[in-house]
């Protein structure tokens, strides 16, 4: 038993002296890195803001559209009605498939 409770002991000192060596290594974050971060952040939502705008105003010219005016492109007047009354954050559709 003496052979186990010695393995213990070391076992307790290597762990205590591990807690009290050991010292957390802080990196100080490049300002530039942050800003870089962000930049690419906001072109992100800029660039969903702009999909999005691009979405609603195709929908709306879409819904003006005469029921002749839309066979003479290849769109069935029921589909054009279903994609012009979907929410501006769903992708458009291929109408003429």
């Amino acid at each position: 038993m003496s052979k186990y409770s010695d393995l213990r002991e070391t076992m307790s000192r290597d762990r205590a002296s591990l807690l009290t060596e050991f010292t957390p290594v802080t990196t100080a974050v490049e300002p530039a890195a942050d800003i870089g971060v962000l930049r690419r952040g906001w072109r992100t939502v800029r660039q969903s803001f702009a999909l999005w705008n691009y979405n609603r105003r195709a929908r709306r010219e879409l819904a003006q559209l005469d029921t002749r005016s839309l066979q003479d492109i290849g769109i069935a007047p029921e589909l054009a009605d279903y994609e012009a009354s979907r929410p501006f954050w769903r992708p458009l559709r291929n109408l003429r498939d």
